[in-house]
């Protein structure tokens, strides 16, 4: 019976340092994920623009897999930079541009000028 208080007291005890240990690793996960919102936000934003291109001709209809494949290949690109910070504004630049290349190919003449202005804000 001593014995195995004693062996269920080690296994709580283990069980106490892994959960403590788990609640760092997450803690120190959710930090390292925080890094990237801005560039997330970015996306959103670009994606909610390029949606609602629809309203302006119903021709305009762009889907979220081809936005992701192009998110994709930004995440993809290998930058020199020296802080997370600077990575993320040449990611988020370069994904402004291949979207506005993608897009602007799909454009009437007419509504270039109105998706230029809407890229810019």
């Amino acid at each position: 019976l001593i014995q195995s208080l004693e062996a269920t007291k080690k296994a709580a005890t283990t069980i106490t340092e892994s959960l403590a240990e788990s609640h760092l690793l997450q803690v120190d996960l959710d930090q390292q994920r925080e890094v990237y919102r801005p560039l997330a936000t970015l996306g959103s934003r670009i994606f909610i623009l390029v949606r609602e291109l629809h309203n302006i001709d119903h021709m305009y209809r762009f889907s979220l897999e081809s936005f992701t494949s192009i998110f994709t290949k930004v995440l993809n690109l290998q930058f020199k930079a020296d802080t997370a910070e600077e990575k993320l504004r040449q990611l988020g630049n370069q994904l402004k541009i291949m979207v506005l290349f993608h897009v602007s190919r799909s454009l009437f003449k007419a509504d270039r000028l109105t998706y230029g202005i809407h890229m810019v804000r």
